[in-house]
């Protein structure tokens, strides 16, 4: 979406845009069959994208299915040849579901990669650096939280 289309959206598209724009860091992907996900763009390995060896020369479309085998597996000469080896063990790591699934978008803060409006609110406070007394007391937030509120109610807040 242009800059010019934004402009002339509405406040309910805007809001949106921003807050896609704000989410990019905290959203990576989890891998299926590695088919939708880009080796060199997507965050797919731990928190960050990952860190290539010298000897790395990856098209700007390779997919991490490129790494694999035919049989699902990692293909492991590629992945120590193309990665510095902290990342080529977190690679090897991963596990590539038996059954053919897509790739899916997971959500880095959180240890399922499950999102939740308060992990969301949670890390638009933290990037705006507000030091509000409520930040610093974890028992407000907590009965916040415990509030019976609808959850569009508790993210407007």
């Amino acid at each position: 979406m242009s800059n010019k289309q934004v402009q002339k959206g509405s406040w309910a598209a805007k809001s949106m845009l921003r807050a896609i724009r704000s989410f990019a860091g905290a959203i990576g992907k989890r891998i299926g069959n590695g088919s939708s996900t880009s080796i060199t763009r997507d965050i797919w390995v731990g928190k960050e994208k990952v860190k290539f060896s010298n000897t790395a020369n990856f098209q700007q479309n390779a997919v991490v299915a490129d790494l694999m085998t035919n049989s699902r597996q990692w293909n492991s000469s590629i992945v120590w040849r193309s990665f510095d080896a902290a990342t080529a063990r977190n690679i090897l790591a991963i596990h590539i579901p038996e059954q053919d699934q897509q790739d899916e978008f997971s959500w880095l803060h959180e240890k399922y990669g499950e999102f939740s409006f308060r992990l969301g609110y949670l890390l638009q406070i933290s990037n705006k650096n507000t030091q509000s007394w409520t930040l610093k007391n974890p028992l407000f937030w907590k009965k916040f939280w415990k509030l019976d509120l609808l959850p569009q109610w508790k993210w407007f807040i």
